[in-house]
């Protein structure tokens, strides 16, 4: 199932180069094929997710609008005539009642879902820094520094990665200056993505420079953080994996030996290596050397 990009102000460059910090255990699960989006509400900026309250009323124009979708009457209906298969002992008059007892569901499915801690809790998403270049700060803050890595992709590559996946996905950059966009900017938000608080963050957080892949079902189906698992096409998401600087070479020959072993990925040193002179450096035959 394709993933969808967002439109403007959310939409993600096509050509953009993405990196993905991370430790070696979340880079084996994903070289398995497993895409992992982490609830919202378990992130370290607690107020991620959270609508400004100059925008609260766009959100929940945003809830009434996919409300009004998912509580569409040939919807319960269908739902209603399924579970009344199941059970050929209910009466005409039993019908209608659990007709009107699914609206009530979904009435008050609605009304929790107006909660901003809901809402964080009911959307998964999976974080990309949206930059040409590795970065010193993104190292030391996301991967760890003694056994840190990176994967270096792109958008294009995500999308297509992620094509065989049967979830519906949202993508789109995070934006940090919607302050500046005033009353008109709101009515672009809220056009653009109904969940459009999951895409937006202050200006002190600019520096990550965010793309976001986005799962939305948990917030109609789950009172829970929700953790959402994917399938992906590992070898065509990843453009190589990079090795911090500041990873020293016995750490290093590990995570080169480990991913060589679970993949043709290719592991290179970082860009930045020149300024720590106890950098990893590739040494092994399938680098080409047998030093």
């Amino acid at each position: 199932m394709p993933v969808t990009n967002l439109s403007r102000p959310f939409a993600a460059p096509a050509n953009a180069v993405l990196w993905r910090y991370m430790s070696l255990s979340k880079l084996i699960l994903l070289l398995r094929g497993e895409f992992y989006l982490s609830p919202i509400s378990d992130f370290e900026d607690a107020l991620d997710g959270m609508a400004p309250d100059d925008l609260s009323d766009a959100q929940e124009q945003a809830f009434d609008l996919v409300f009004q979708s998912i509580k569409k009457p040939e919807y319960v209906t269908d739902i209603a005539r399924e579970r009344r298969q199941l059970d050929r002992s209910r009466t005409q008059r039993e019908h209608a009642s659990l007709i009107r007892s699914l609206i009530q569901d979904v009435d008050e499915r609605r009304r929790s879902v107006g909660g901003a801690e809901m809402f964080r809790r009911g959307i998964a998403a999976s974080c990309w820094h949206r930059k040409s270049n590795e970065a010193i700060p993104m190292w030391e803050i996301y991967a760890g520094r003694d056994a840190g890595i990176a994967i270096k992709s792109s958008v294009a590559r995500l999308t297509r990665a992620l094509s065989i996946t049967d979830v519906n996905l949202e993508m789109g950059k995070v934006l940090y200056d919607y302050e500046k966009r005033g009353s008109a900017g709101a009515e672009e938000l809220l056009r653009a993505y109904p969940y459009f608080p999951a895409l937006l963050k202050g200006e002190p957080f600019e520096y990550e420079a965010e793309v976001r892949v986005l799962e939305s079902s948990g917030l109609w189906t789950s009172t829970e953080p929700t953790p959402v698992t994917v399938q992906c096409l590992p070898e065509v998401l990843i453009e190589e994996v990079v090795i911090s600087p500041f990873v020293p070479q016995h750490v290093g020959d590990a995570i080169d030996t480990v991913v060589h072993a679970l993949s043709a990925v290719d592991v290179v040193p970082s860009d930045l290596s020149g300024h720590y002179p106890k950098a990893w450096k590739p040494r092994y035959r399938w680098h080409g050397s047998t030093t």
